[in-house]
This record gives C-alpha cells, structure tokens and sequence, in this order.
C-alpha cells in the first residue's frame, strides 16, 4: 500500500474516490466491496475499486484495436456492441457494453462497463441489464417496420438488414424498455454525472488511444 500513500498524500483510493448521481436507483449495499444498486427495473449496478495495472493493453493505437482486444477476450460468448473511449470528469475512460443471451430463458442480457483507469489501479462503473417477459420485442419491432419503410428484406428465407443493426442506439426511443435501450439510457445519466477526487485526478494516467471509435 506505499505506492498509494506516495499518491494520495497517506489516504489510499478507494471507491469513494468516484461517485456518480444514484438518487434514481435503490441501494443495496456494499458485497464483496462492492457498492451495488438496482435500478427501478431491477438491474443491477456496481462500481468497482481495483488495487492493480488496469487489464487493458498499454500502448494500443487506436480504438479499433482496443476493440479487437475485446472480442478476443470474450470468445463467443458475447459481442461486442460498443466500445470506445469517452472522457468522464475529464479523465479519458472505456466504454465498452457487450452483448449476449441468457442460457435459461433465451433473453437477452448486456452488460456495460465505464474502466477508468490510471497506471497503477482502476475504477470499474458496471451495468447488467437482462430481457424479462417476452422475448425478441426489439428485433420483431424493427424487422416490421424496415419491411415496411424498404429497409430490409426477406433473403433466402432470412431477414436482411439494409445498412443497420438491431443494437443501433438510433432505435433505443422506439424500445425503451428493451435491456439494451435501458442500458445506454441510464450509462448517459451516469456519464454525465461522474465526479471524480482532485487527488486521484492527478495520479499517474494510464495510456489510452485517442482516436475516434
């Protein structure tokens, strides 16, 4: 724990070191030390303290790389949605929401995560989203409407997408309740509204790729 006492001036980091606006969502207390909430709908959120060199790559040179990193670290089992990098309070920081299906029930499930990270530790902000009742709303939705506007088709069979994606943010308005659209809602509130210690601010910067994603 020197190196921190070094950096913070004898008061280690710790989660407290990054809030962000929580007055939507429902606490449920600190598990494994982890301060966990649940939104109204029931999705979980955490924010994580790592004591660690972030598990990123260092000296990546673009975003198209960093992504790369993650669908080789994810396998099959999910995908990856969206990822880039995005400044919260100023501090250059990973979006990154993957995407995947629940075992059980069929549903979909994302998960997103904002790293921000720092040399010698990180912040971790996590999101789990799931599908609950229904399945399939988004994708039945938007197939019926780009049939009918011309922008998709019946191929061999198969519905064919016309220059777009199911996951596309554009469509969130149309299924705000869908995992996804919840997801992306509640990651811009949460974006907006991260705060992070002037002391931990100035700890030594973990190096980023700054191109656009």
């Amino acid at each position: 724990m020197g190196i921190f006492r070094n950096i913070f001036g004898g008061q280690p980091a710790s989660p407290d070191s990054v809030t962000f606006d929580v007055s939507r969502y429902e606490y449920q207390g600190v598990r494994d030390g982890v301060k966990v909430w649940h939104t109204a709908d029931g999705d979980g959120l955490g924010i994580y303290f790592f004591h660690k060199t972030p598990d990123i790559p260092s000296g990546l040179t673009s975003t198209a790389r960093l992504r790369e990193n993650y669908v080789s670290m994810l396998g099959d089992k999910f995908r990856v949605v969206d990822c880039c990098v995005q400044p919260l309070d100023e501090i250059p920081s990973v979006r990154l929401i993957v995407g995947g299906l629940d075992q059980k029930s069929g549903g979909a499930i994302f998960v997103g995560s904002f790293t921000i990270p720092f040399r010698d530790f990180s912040y971790v902000i996590k999101m789990q989203t799931q599908e609950r009742g229904v399945t399939g709303m988004r994708e039945a939705i938007l197939v019926e409407q780009a049939l009918r506007d011309g922008t998709g088709s019946i191929q061999d069979g198969k519905f064919a997408a016309h220059g777009w994606s199911f996951d596309d943010a554009k469509f969130d308005n149309l299924v705000p309740k869908h995992p996804l659209s919840r997801l992306r809602i509640e990651f811009r509130i949460i974006a907006e509204s991260v705060r992070i210690d002037k002391k931990v601010k100035r700890a030594a910067r973990f190096d980023l790729p700054h191109d656009a994603p």
